[in-house]
């Protein structure tokens, strides 16, 4: 198709003219390492010498706390916002980073304001990057008041895509829910967004606290993703979102193995690796029958090895997680 231009006015007309590619500039690098000094970097664009700015990640011996932070956020603080990411993804648990003296178990990215580590379009319109508090009716439910929440402010174009709800894993979260969402942007890139939430009634008077996470800034619960959500993101090339999802899926598939073995077991004896409290009726106890996967009944062995047969109780969140040895009566 060609464009042809007649007293001012535009007409198309067939062509056999063929569009051609434009080829990506090719960059080539020549990075000289000393070993006892700094590395020299030079860049060439198609055969031009370019301008650089570099930013050479290396945690190596002769390095303290303070001189790394200081060499850290002057890098960050000249980056472009299309590198950025990527730099601090590099400065997150660097390779070597053992050797750099005095830091204790200071987090990687302590120090880097708030705003540079979320920016915003990883966060609500709320802007919000700690737990806050709503004021709800106490007949509401915990879980439609929070997935309206989110709703209602997601950036403007974004939009959600699928969502879950889980209970939270107390080794993960202070929450005892979980909401995950897979969520749009304005270009249609789908990425996950971590809501933890619990609920405190009081005289009356009912609260919801919840905290929102971009799957960026590292949430640490994965307990309860789907892989139904899972395969609605787009790839991404975030380091730590990278590490969030595959979290996730470990999780995810260790669960459904876990699932497995609880249907499995149902009808069998078995002695749980750690003893746990029942309740102050019952106390602690490590054999049981799994009458469902959400139920055991309190089993004794007697000194005969038969069993004998007591309560019916609400099985462990998860146990199926940890491993478990089946035992039969030997009498």
């Amino acid at each position: 198709m060609s464009l042809t231009v007649m007293d001012g006015r535009c007409s198309t007309r067939q062509s056999n003219l063929r569009t051609t590619a434009v080829n990506p500039p090719r960059v080539e690098v020549i990075a000289i390492r000393d070993s006892d000094g700094p590395t020299d970097i030079t860049v060439y664009i198609n055969g031009q010498q370019a301008p650089t700015d570099e930013y050479v990640i290396d945690a190596g011996t002769g390095w303290n706390w303070d001189e790394w932070l200081e060499q850290r956020d002057a890098n960050i603080a000249i980056a472009s916002p299309g590198c950025l990411p990527h730099l601090i993804d590099a400065y997150d648990n660097p390779p070597s980073g053992h050797y750099i003296e005095e830091r204790d178990d200071t987090d990687w990215l302590h120090g880097i304001p708030h705003e540079i580590l979320y920016p915003p379009l990883t966060r609500l319109a709320d802007d919000a990057i700690d737990w806050i508090t709503l004021d709800v009716d106490r007949h509401s439910n915990s879980h439609d008041v929070v997935l309206n929440y989110l709703r209602e402010n997601l950036r403007p174009g974004h939009t959600l895509i699928a969502h879950t709800r889980a209970s939270a894993n107390p080794r993960q979260t202070d929450a005892s829910h979980m909401l995950y969402a897979a969520v749009a942007d304005a270009s249609g890139t789908v990425s996950a967004h971590v809501m933890q939430y619990r609920r405190r009634r009081d005289h009356g008077q009912s609260t919801i606290h919840l905290k929102h996470e971009h799957e960026t800034h590292r949430p640490a619960a994965t307990d309860g993703v789907t892989a139904r959500l899972l395969a609605a993101l787009s790839p991404t090339t975030s380091g730590r979102a990278q590490l969030w999802r595959w979290s996730a899926r470990v999780t995810h598939e260790a669960a459904v193995r876990a699932r497995q073995r609880a249907k499995t077991a149902v009808g069998s004896v078995i002695r749980l690796r750690h003893s746990h409290n029942f309740g102050p009726n019952i106390g602690m106890v490590d054999t049981v029958r799994v009458v469902s996967p959400r139920k055991f009944q309190i089993v004794t062995v007697c000194e005969d090895g038969r069993f004998t047969n007591g309560p019916t109780v609400t099985a462990p969140t998860r146990w199926a997680l940890a491993a478990f040895d089946t035992i039969t009566p030997t009498a």
